[in-house]
């Protein structure tokens, strides 16, 4: 699922963004196009905010709550408010906003770690922000893939790229994979893999050190969506080069999420033991892509089955792609569909394992349409309307990543009758408002069925309030084909078996690192249907 790790706490702003100077009317903001560091890639033209008629109820960005005093020292106060010095530790991040939503409100500013941070959590506010975004949303550049990228003489991927730099690779990824009836014709090859799980499980009647088999599953989805090819990973389970594989892709996911609320980079001047892990890793799963990215490339006939969906021939028939720039774009799309979509899949069957009632219910759904054995026909999901409320409400349960998104805007916003400074970052804080009563009754009760369209209360979930895969041009690209591998694989194991926890399991902690994933690793029972 190519969630691509975005956001795992406060993103370290680079000192290099000036501040702004405004000059006021009674209607509009003005930003300072000779500061603004969008003012060169960026037309501002037709990009003025307007103010509310009274103007004197817009409070100035100082006046923002937020922690006080030695907490706005930069670098110490951010490490003040974290472990070993309180109970809050990077991999829970979101419980420490929580404290901040209690203490200030929905809307607070941080210094983390030497520049301020706004933090919204209020659905009108996210929504502002999002509709205040200019043609290329811009994200803070991560400082740990720049160090590796130089290193290695890379050029950024996907992720790591902004501005027109950023559209160029966007464009034709989004023709390619964001367009469902696409996507659907890979979802019978992706059910060839999950019967190869399934035949796994059938072995120990048991889905052993979640989510490790799930990550199995997700790395051959990614090798069919990437390389229109079976990896063989499943098939060769409990194999060194599989285990090897795994190591490096817990090793380079692990490094990252520690990295991303860091209050130094120590990487930048010598090469941590923490950071000589990531390096390799990141090799390895460079070398991995490219190999099986050149394989690709050099086996491609011209000639393609129309009702067969072929990334690799789509992106090299688009206009102005590059192999380079092919091999840089199926990068990100393999190692950021990964380890998202493995827990992902884990904490919905964890829910339907918890619940049997609600697993009942989605058998009842799935068992007329879904084959227990074989292909999955291309619309085999058009109708499936429970599993997609079971899957939100998992999401809601168990946010993908630790806040939601972030941006940083090329114009000033009025938030929360707040005036924040353009090149200020916002980080919106979904995870917070997916557990608010405000938005979500009930919020701690696992109940799919506020999704459903047949509750006339779902009309009433704001639709700025529940974003896992993000918004706008800048969303998760791969949304598409990461939800078929999730229905895919959850249909066929419903289909197949019962699920039960284990005699004790009764919940299962996660942290974030940077997508929410088990604390512990675990196992649930499964029964043969």
């Amino acid at each position: 699922m190519f969630l691509y790790r975005p956001v795992r706490g406060a993103i370290c702003v680079s000192p290099t963004f000036t501040t702004f100077s405004r000059k006021r009317s009674t209607s509009v903001i003005h930003p300072n196009l000779n500061k603004c560091p969008f003012a060169h890639p960026v037309s501002m033209q037709g990009h003025q905010i307007a103010l509310p008629s009274e103007a004197d109820t817009i409070k100035p960005f100082e006046e923002m709550p937020g922690p006080q005093g030695i907490y706005n020292v930069p670098y110490l106060g951010a490490a003040l408010q974290m472990y070993p010095f309180t109970k809050y530790r990077t991999e829970r991040f979101d419980e420490l906003i929580e404290k901040w939503r209690r203490e200030f409100g929905t809307i607070c500013r941080v210094r983390l770690p030497s520049e301020w941070n706004v933090f919204v959590l209020d659905p009108d506010d996210v929504e502002k922000t999002f509709r205040s975004d200019n043609k290329y949303p811009f994200r803070r550049p991560l400082p740990l893939f720049d160090t590796y990228n130089n290193s290695r003489n890379r050029e950024p991927t996907i992720g790591e790229r902004n501005g027109e730099n950023w559209w160029e690779l966007r464009s034709p990824a989004q023709r390619g994979i964001c367009q469902p009836r696409a996507v659907s014709k890979l979802i019978p090859k992706l059910s060839g893999v999950a019967d190869d799980l399934v035949s796994n499980c059938r072995v120990t009647g048991q889905l052993q050190n979640l989510p490790d088999p799930l990550f199995e599953y997700s790395s051959e989805g990614a090798g069919l969506l990437c390389f229109n090819k079976r990896l063989g990973i499943i098939s060769s389970s409990g194999s060194e080069s599989n285990r090897e594989f795994m190591e490096f892709v817990d090793n380079y996911f692990d490094y990252f999420g520690e990295q991303l609320l860091a209050p130094i980079n120590w990487f930048k001047w010598f090469k941590t033991p923490g950071y000589r892990k990531f390096e390799k890793a990141s090799d390895f799963l460079m070398s991995f892509t490219d190999k099986y990215t050149e394989k690709a490339l050099n086996n491609l006939d011209n000639k393609t089955d129309p009702d067969e969906f072929n990334l690799l021939h789509f992106l090299l028939t688009s206009p102005n792609m590059t192999p380079e720039k092919i091999s840089s774009l199926l990068i990100d799309f393999f190692r950021g569909g990964i380890d998202s979509t493995a827990n992902a899949i884990t904490f919905l069957l964890y829910h339907l394992a918890k619940y049997p009632d609600i697993q009942e219910k989605l058998y009842q759904e799935l068992a007329p349409l879904i084959p227990a054995e074989g292909p999955i026909s291309p619309d085999g999901f058009k109708d499936v309307h429970y599993l997609k409320a079971c899957l939100k409400e998992s999401f809601r349960f168990v946010y993908p990543v630790i806040l939601g998104t972030q941006r940083v805007l090329d114009k000033d916003v009025v938030l929360s009758n707040y005036d924040i400074p353009a090149g200020t970052t916002i980080n919106m804080c979904i995870t917070s408002i997916c557990k608010d009563e405000k938005y979500f009754p009930n919020p701690d009760k696992f109940l799919p069925e506020r999704w459903l369209r047949s509750n006339p209360d779902r009309e009433k979930i704001h639709p700025f309030g529940f974003l896992p895969f993000g918004y706008g041009t800048r969303n998760c690209v791969g949304q598409r084909f990461a939800e078929q591998e999730i229905y895919v694989s959850v249909s066929k194991i419903v289909t197949n078996f019962t699920l039960s926890l284990p005699k004790g399991l009764n919940d299962v902690p996660f942290v974030y690192s940077t997508f929410a994933t088990p604390r512990d690793k675990f196992t649930l029972h499964l029964n043969p249907r």
